[in-house]
């Protein structure tokens, strides 16, 4: 980075635990980077305990699912419905945005946790899907959108 912006520039990088139990590890790492003016980016780090790999977001859902467009919907309508109450501002159609510029989809490997309450949460760096006031967007999947897509151990988790 130093070289990028001549020597004009400062990174902070720090963590936060967002869930740890028997079933569960979830870490955010996030970075803040200054030159001029600022960006925050962040990685999520979901660990399974009972088995050990990190997990993937296509791990969730069972395969050959449409869990990207399932999920990239049920967040344009959360970013939609957010806009129309005047409570939020995404690169959404029918804004200032162009086309290029809205929200189309999750990446297949979209940065994600599981909360305290084996929710998933969908999370995007700042600048991503919304202007920089709205710093890193988060929203949190309804269950039952994704209710028919889970892998069999993710439904498990669900009902307990």
């Amino acid at each position: 980075m130093a070289r990028k912006y001549q020597g004009y520039v400062a990174s902070d990088t720090d963590y936060y635990v967002l869930r740890d139990d028997d079933e569960m590890l979830s870490l955010c790492f996030y970075t803040t980077i200054n030159a001029g003016g600022s960006g925050e980016y962040s990685r999520c780090f979901t660990l399974y305990k009972r088995t050990g790999p990190v997990l993937k977001l296509s791990d969730l859902f069972t395969k050959g699912s449409d869990y990207v467009g399932v999920i990239s919907a049920d967040i344009l309508s959360q970013m939609t419905e957010q806009v129309d109450a005047g409570e939020g501002d995404y690169f959404i159609p029918g804004g200032i945005w162009s086309e290029e510029e809205c929200f189309q989809s999750i990446d297949a490997d979209q940065n994600f946790y599981l909360d305290e309450d084996n929710q998933l949460v969908i999370l995007f760096d700042e600048y991503e899907v919304a202007p920089g006031s709205m710093g890193m967007p988060r929203f949190v999947i309804d269950d039952q959108v994704i209710s028919g897509i889970l892998a069999p151990w993710m439904e498990d988790m669900q009902a307990e």
